[in-house]
Protein backbone atom coordinates (compact mmCIF):
# COMPACT_ATOMS: atom_id res chain seq x y z
CA UNK A 1 0.00 0.00 0.00
CA UNK A 2 1.32 3.37 -0.85
CA UNK A 3 0.16 6.42 1.08
CA UNK A 4 0.90 10.01 0.55
CA UNK A 5 1.66 11.63 3.63
CA UNK A 6 2.42 14.89 5.29
CA UNK A 7 4.74 14.34 8.60
CA UNK A 8 5.24 17.39 11.11
CA UNK A 9 8.23 16.68 12.60
CA UNK A 10 11.54 18.28 13.18
CA UNK A 11 13.74 15.61 13.96
CA UNK A 12 15.94 13.90 11.05
CA UNK A 13 15.92 10.37 12.95
CA UNK A 14 12.48 10.23 14.05
CA UNK A 15 11.83 10.65 10.31
CA UNK A 16 13.14 7.74 9.48
CA UNK A 17 12.08 5.88 11.73
CA UNK A 18 8.69 6.25 11.13
CA UNK A 19 9.49 5.51 7.52
CA UNK A 20 11.01 2.33 8.75
CA UNK A 21 8.14 1.37 10.90
CA UNK A 22 5.77 1.54 7.63
CA UNK A 23 8.00 0.25 5.65
CA UNK A 24 8.45 -3.09 7.79
CA UNK A 25 4.42 -3.13 7.90
CA UNK A 26 3.99 -2.93 4.05
CA UNK A 27 3.04 0.05 3.85
CA UNK A 28 5.21 2.48 1.35
CA UNK A 29 5.35 6.37 2.54
CA UNK A 30 5.74 9.50 0.77
CA UNK A 31 7.09 11.56 3.23
CA UNK A 32 6.61 15.06 3.09
CA UNK A 33 7.91 16.89 6.07
CA UNK A 34 7.97 19.58 7.19
CA UNK A 35 9.10 21.63 10.82
CA UNK A 36 6.86 24.95 10.90
CA UNK A 37 3.74 26.22 9.99
CA UNK A 38 4.95 28.50 7.11
CA UNK A 39 5.82 24.96 5.79
CA UNK A 40 2.93 23.05 6.61
CA UNK A 41 0.61 25.77 4.86
CA UNK A 42 2.69 25.60 1.70
CA UNK A 43 2.46 21.70 1.82
CA UNK A 44 -0.79 21.45 2.56
CA UNK A 45 -1.32 24.41 -0.70
CA UNK A 46 1.04 22.19 -2.65
CA UNK A 47 -1.19 18.69 -2.35
CA UNK A 48 -3.66 17.45 -0.42
CA UNK A 49 -2.16 14.40 1.48
CA UNK A 50 -4.02 10.97 2.77
CA UNK A 51 -2.96 11.68 5.88
CA UNK A 52 -1.03 14.35 8.42
CA UNK A 53 1.57 12.60 11.34
CA UNK A 54 2.66 15.15 13.90
CA UNK A 55 5.15 15.54 16.76
CA UNK A 56 3.03 17.38 19.48
CA UNK A 57 6.39 19.61 20.24
CA UNK A 58 8.54 21.51 17.75
CA UNK A 59 10.90 23.87 18.19
CA UNK A 60 8.68 26.36 16.45
CA UNK A 61 5.65 24.95 15.39
CA UNK A 62 2.97 22.88 17.65
CA UNK A 63 1.10 19.79 16.61
CA UNK A 64 -1.95 21.27 18.39
CA UNK A 65 -1.79 24.65 16.08
CA UNK A 66 -1.31 21.69 12.91
CA UNK A 67 -4.52 20.07 13.73
CA UNK A 68 -6.32 23.08 14.06
CA UNK A 69 -4.76 24.09 10.80
CA UNK A 70 -5.36 20.27 9.37
CA UNK A 71 -9.14 20.95 10.45
CA UNK A 72 -9.98 24.14 8.70
CA UNK A 73 -8.41 23.17 5.45
CA UNK A 74 -9.42 19.79 4.99
CA UNK A 75 -10.97 18.44 7.71
CA UNK A 76 -11.90 15.00 5.63
CA UNK A 77 -7.92 14.13 5.85
CA UNK A 78 -7.23 11.88 8.70
CA UNK A 79 -5.36 13.59 11.52
CA UNK A 80 -2.60 11.18 13.35
CA UNK A 81 -0.49 12.09 16.45
CA UNK A 82 2.93 10.13 16.34
CA UNK A 83 4.85 12.00 19.66
CA UNK A 84 7.11 10.98 22.41
CA UNK A 85 6.44 14.32 24.58
CA UNK A 86 2.47 13.89 24.49
CA UNK A 87 0.72 13.60 27.52
CA UNK A 88 -1.71 10.52 27.55
CA UNK A 89 -4.83 13.22 28.78
CA UNK A 90 -3.62 15.43 26.43
CA UNK A 91 -3.92 13.21 23.42
CA UNK A 92 -7.24 12.39 24.29
CA UNK A 93 -8.36 16.07 24.00
CA UNK A 94 -6.46 15.89 20.55
CA UNK A 95 -8.81 13.19 19.75
CA UNK A 96 -12.20 15.54 20.77
CA UNK A 97 -10.60 18.01 18.82
CA UNK A 98 -10.01 15.95 15.85
CA UNK A 99 -7.54 13.80 15.67
CA UNK A 100 -8.06 10.36 14.51
CA UNK A 101 -5.05 8.69 16.51
CA UNK A 102 -2.11 9.39 18.41
CA UNK A 103 1.01 6.30 18.48
CA UNK A 104 3.85 7.04 21.04
CA UNK A 105 7.43 7.33 18.99
CA UNK A 106 8.23 4.37 21.38
CA UNK A 107 5.32 2.26 20.02
CA UNK A 108 5.87 2.90 16.47
CA UNK A 109 4.96 -1.00 15.67
CA UNK A 110 1.22 0.30 16.03
CA UNK A 111 2.02 3.42 13.26
CA UNK A 112 0.98 0.85 10.09
CA UNK A 113 -2.02 -0.36 11.71
CA UNK A 114 -3.33 2.85 12.49
CA UNK A 115 -2.59 4.35 9.11
CA UNK A 116 -4.18 1.22 7.33
CA UNK A 117 -7.62 1.60 9.73
CA UNK A 118 -8.09 4.97 8.51
CA UNK A 119 -6.69 4.45 4.72
CA UNK A 120 -9.25 1.88 4.10
CA UNK A 121 -12.07 3.28 5.93
CA UNK A 122 -11.64 6.60 3.88
CA UNK A 123 -14.72 7.19 1.60
CA UNK A 124 -12.72 10.40 -0.12
CA UNK A 125 -10.84 9.70 -3.18
CA UNK A 126 -7.04 10.38 -3.18
CA UNK A 127 -5.51 13.52 -4.61
CA UNK A 128 -3.04 12.86 -7.60
CA UNK A 129 -1.01 14.97 -9.91
CA UNK A 130 1.44 16.50 -7.57
CA UNK A 131 4.72 17.40 -8.34
CA UNK A 132 6.20 17.28 -5.28
CA UNK A 133 9.06 14.51 -4.11
CA UNK A 134 8.42 10.85 -3.02
CA UNK A 135 10.56 11.27 -0.36
CA UNK A 136 10.73 13.82 2.60
CA UNK A 137 11.52 17.39 2.08
CA UNK A 138 11.69 20.04 5.01
CA UNK A 139 10.76 23.74 4.47
CA UNK A 140 12.98 26.19 3.76
CA UNK A 141 14.50 26.81 6.96
CA UNK A 142 16.00 23.75 7.99
CA UNK A 143 18.01 21.08 5.85
CA UNK A 144 16.20 18.06 4.44
CA UNK A 145 17.46 14.64 5.75
CA UNK A 146 16.82 12.55 2.19
CA UNK A 147 19.25 16.02 0.78
CA UNK A 148 21.88 15.42 3.58
CA UNK A 149 22.73 12.05 3.48
CA UNK A 150 23.20 9.12 0.87
CA UNK A 151 20.64 6.93 1.98
CA UNK A 152 17.42 5.97 -0.25
CA UNK A 153 14.28 7.85 -0.31
CA UNK A 154 12.12 7.52 2.11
Amino acid sequence: MSVDLLLVEAEPLDVELIGDALRRAGVEPRLRCVDDEPGFRSSLALKRPDAILADWTLPSFSGARALEIARLEFPEVPFLFVSGTIAEHTALEALRNGAVDYVFKHQLVRLASSVSRWRWGRATSRSKGSGSAPWCTTSASSPSPAKSSPSPPL
